[in-house]
């Protein structure tokens, strides 16, 4: 069997490697600082992201209010919440949040509210100022 040059094997292994880094996406995005956007109902959206929690977030529109109450991770590119996790909206006992980064500088996302048989629900998208 007839053996490969070594540059030829150099010159390989380097082109794997090269491929197997970060592509700028996911976890290691920092989508640190201020959020603000509009909802589907013509409300606004705002939040604050630090390192790889959302600190604040808040939706007002005509059909509701969603806030969060405590820190909720960023895992990836994305994070939720639900009223047991920390999100609220007066007198709902079911609220939903869920957002998704499509960049390090754009999101978009959904809420839902549900009280008794009533359920509001609405898209909102954001970009980081």
């Amino acid at each position: 069997m007839k053996s490969l040059p070594w540059p030829f094997l150099a010159l390989f292994g380097i082109l794997v490697l090269t491929g197997c880094g970060d592509d700028g996406g996911g976890s290691e995005t920092d989508y640190s600082g201020v959020w603000r956007g509009r909802t589907s109902h013509g409300g606004t959206v705002s939040f604050t992201v630090d390192g790889h929690a959302v600190k604040t977030f808040q939706v007002v529109d005509d059909q509701a209010t969603v806030q969060l109450t405590k820190p909720v991770a960023v895992q990836g590119n994305s994070f939720s919440a639900e009223n047991s996790e920390g999100v609220s909206s007066p007198n709902s006992p079911a609220v939903a949040i869920q957002c998704t980064f499509d960049s390090a500088t754009q999101c978009f996302g959904t809420y839902s509210i549900r009280r008794d048989s009533d359920q509001w629900s609405g898209t909102f998208e954001a970009s980081r100022q």
